[in-house]
Parts: C-alpha cells; sequence; structure tokens
C-alpha cells in the first residue's frame, strides 16, 4: 500500500483493502487474515482482528470488519471484544455518519399567512408571489420544514372577474398535510370543493389519500366544505353541505377504500347545521346528526 498527498506518494506497509480513520492519522487494513491499525507516524502495527473489510466508524472509536464465515463484526479500533452485528453476513462494509440536520426555521417571505403548523412543518398562503401586472396574482401554498428550512410548493389559486380558486383549510396530522381548494365560479355560477392530501416530505399528493369532493352549478346553488379532520395515516374526515335544490348535508371520509359519504341529512334553511361536531381520534370518526352521536371506524 502506498499513502500520502497526490504527487508525493510513499510506499507504506504490505497489505489490501487500506481505510483512513476519520483524524487521517491512521489506518485500518489487511494482511494474512487479519484486521491491522496503524498509525501513520509509526511503523509498528496492532492486529485488532481476524477478517477483511475494514471500516472505521465516523468517531474513530470502532472498526467494522468482514469476520469468520462472512459475518459482519465490529471491533474497538484499539482492540477488544469483538461483537458480531445480528445474522447479518457479505464482502465488504461502509460505515456513514447519521445526518443531523441544523435547525434553521422557516423563513417565509413577506406577506405570508402561516395557515396550520406543527413542531416540525409550517403550512402558509404565500401571497408574495402575486403577478405585478394583476392585482388577482396567483397565491401559492407552501409546506416549509422548520429543521431545514426548505420550502416546497404544494398547489395554488388564483382569483378574477371569473371566478377564484383558493385553499380554505388546511390540516397537519403524522408527516400529511390535507387542504380543502374550493372553485368559485363568478361569470356562469356554481361552486365545488376537493380535499387533498400531501406528503410533507415531499410536497407531492398522495393519490390514494383524500377525494372527498362536492359541486352545484348556477347562481342559486351554494356548496361548502369546513371541518376538515385528519389521522396520522392521512385519512381524512369533512363536512360538506350544498343548497339547492334543498340543503343537504354529508359526513364525506377517505380511507383505504377511498373517499365516501358516511352520513347525509336535509334541512330547510341554512341557520344551523344537522350534522355537527365532526372530530377524528385514531381510526374513529364522531359527529352528531339532529344531537344525536354518530360513529364510523376508518380502515
Amino acid at each position: 500500500m502506498w499513502a500520502g498527498t497526490p504527487g508525493s506518494l510513499r510506499r507504506f506497509v504490505r497489505g489490501s483493502a487500506p481505510s483512513w480513520s476519520p483524524d487521517g492519522r491512521h489506518l485500518a487494513f489487511v494482511r494474512d487474515g487479519w484486521v491491522i491499525t496503524r498509525s501513520l507516524a509509526h511503523a509498528r502495527g496492532r492486529r485488532v482482528a481476524h477478517g477483511s473489510a475494514p471500516a472505521w466508524s465516523p468517531d474513530g472509536r470502532e472498526i467494522a470488519f468482514i469476520g469468520p464465515e462472512h459475518r459482519l463484526s465490529v471491533v474497538p479500533a484499539a482492540g477488544g471484544p469483538i461483537r458480531k452485528l445480528g445474522n447479518i453476513r457479505g464482502r465488504s462494509v461502509d460505515w456513514q455518519p447519521l445526518h443531523t440536520p441544523t435547525a434553521t426555521g422557516c423563513t417565509l417571505p413577506p406577506k405570508t399567512t402561516v395557515m396550520t403548523q406543527s413542531a416540525t412543518t409550517e403550512i402558509a398562503s404565500d401571497g408574495a408571489t402575486a403577478k405585478p401586472f394583476s392585482i388577482y396574482g396567483p397565491v401559492v401554498y407552501i409546506d416549509c420544514s422548520v429543521s431545514t428550512g426548505e420550502e416546497r410548493i404544494l398547489t395554488d389559486g388564483i382569483g378574477g372577474d371569473d371566478g377564484e380558486t383558493g385553499v380554505v383549510e388546511a390540516v397537519l396530522a403524522g408527516t400529511y398535510v390535507a387542504l380543502v381548494s374550493f372553485d368559485t365560479d363568478f361569470h356562469y355560477g356554481g361552486s365545488s370543493g376537493d380535499v387533498t392530501v400531501y406528503d410533507v416530505n415531499t410536497g407531492r399528493g398522495v393519490p390514494r389519500l383524500g377525494g372527498e369532493h362536492t359541486q352545484c352549478d348556477g347562481y342559486s346553488c351554494e356548496t361548502r366544505m369546513d371541518g376538515l379532520v385528519m389521522n396520522a395515516q392521512g385519512f381524512t374526515a369533512v363536512h360538506v353541505w350544498t343548497s339547492v335544490p334543498e340543503v343537504a348535508e354529508e359526513i364525506q371520509v377517505s380511507d383505504g377504500p377511498g373517499a365516501r359519504t358516511v352520513d347525509t341529512a336535509t334541512e330547510t334553511s341554512l341557520v344551523s347545521s344537522v350534522l355537527a361536531n365532526l372530530t377524528l381520534s385514531g381510526d374513529i370518526v364522531t359527529w352528531t346528526h339532529a344531537g344525536t352521536p354518530e360513529s364510523a371506524t376508518l380502515q
């Protein structure tokens, strides 16, 4: 083996499979079936274990290697008791440090409004992205990681003389965020709403989750979604009502089987809801129907 800097290498010692220590002052290598450590400043080496393919731990205290019967093992760098890592077998090994991101926090642009947040994530409406030539420029809805400050665009919305699209509710749970997006048509009348679930680690929508939907057409019709709830698995439930031909309410849920309606009701006015008090705890969604408790199990 040779060691040194490019253009200035010197013959170091007979052996193979060299591995640098983290401080750059020692090498572990293999010779005659032994894992040996040796300082670059001293000629004498130390046998630490029978084996091959040594790899220093990031803190320099231990060496991983392939021992007899190809078992993955670890030994103190200075020599000592050898421990086998389960029943893992292999031919080579590498030891990488754990990634420890620096907590930088979310640095959101001006005119940004935080819609919901957890210990790890902020979901915000960024009005600063509006185009200069339009007072109805797009509003971008972003997911910001508290630990790294990384921002991801989830979706956007825009308003104008003919209509308006935007997010009216946002809920965080586990590694998911659920958004209620609403589209209102001022020109032809009517509106629609949808629940979409995103993975906060990627900023991408999760097709198997969400999907609750409401829609009605014409100036005389109105529909709304409210009371959105979600659990850590990304299962959701939402209260929906429409005003034509009569006031109709629904509790819609989305889980493994997909989006579906679990309760309906009709009423004569918009003053109060027949379906109310929507909650989700674990896999159990609960609500009241004209004051009577109801529930459904998500799966």
